[in-house]
């Protein structure tokens, strides 16, 4: 009797060295997936700032993409560096924009685009002005993208602390970048906040950001 192999999902992941990224590359090829890894220094080498670089890929048909690639320089904004501000927005905005675009193409109908986003595009938080603008813009793309694009499933993670090096030391819950990693495939929501601490302060932000507010200014 001829028995047929199911075809592998394709994914695509970017910022695929660093901690949620990894996580994320290595729970899809447990449950087998096939994955595009993207980064810098990666399998497949993508600077996703690049838009060039991304219509250069050579993408098979694609049943997930995850855009992880981040970076954030904490501080005053007034001591955080021009290049840093730019790295941020071109890296954690710009990055998923221009590659989703050049990725809609290669996107199967039903299709998840996942953004990984943090719970602080809810509300800016003192010492991050640039990090939290960069994730506020990223929650407002996945609402248009998911309006533009309604065969696809978009959504947009909020996860708090993940417990990788781009952390420092931020104080609160530190969630295994696993947890968030799980979270890539179970998601249904527009926006998903993941952990207990994501889930309070986005709350806390759209009902009650006084209390935001108030705590950042002692």
């Amino acid at each position: 009797m001829l028995t047929l192999m199911k075809p592998c999902k394709q994914a695509l992941v970017t910022g695929a060295t660093g901690g949620i990224g990894s996580a994320v590359c290595e729970l899809l090829v447990e449950r087998g997936w096939a994955v595009l890894a993207a980064d810098l220094d990666g399998p497949v080498a993508l600077d996703v700032r690049d838009a060039a670089a991304w219509e250069a890929l050579d993408l098979p048909a694609l049943d997930l993409l995850v855009h992880c690639a981040g970076v954030s320089t904490a501080g005053a904004l007034a001591k955080v560096s021009p290049q840093d501000i730019r790295a941020m927005v071109e890296v954690n905005l710009l990055g998923p924009i221009v590659g989703t675009r050049a990725c809609l193409g290669a996107l199967n109908p039903g299709a998840r685009v996942v953004l990984v986003g943090s719970m602080l595009g809810s509300h800016g938080v003192a010492n991050g002005a640039t990090y939290s603008a960069t994730k506020a813009g990223l929650r407002g793309f996945a609402e248009a993208l998911s309006l533009e694009h309604p065969e696809l499933t978009v959504v947009h993670l909020q996860p708090g602390v993940v417990d990788t090096p781009m952390a420092g030391d931020m104080p609160g819950e530190r969630l295994d970048p696993r947890v968030v990693a799980e979270q890539v495939l179970a998601a249904n929501a527009l926006h998903a906040p993941v952990g207990r601490d994501a889930r309070w302060f986005v709350w806390l932000a759209r009902w009650a950001p006084w209390i935001v507010r108030r705590s950042q200014s002692r």
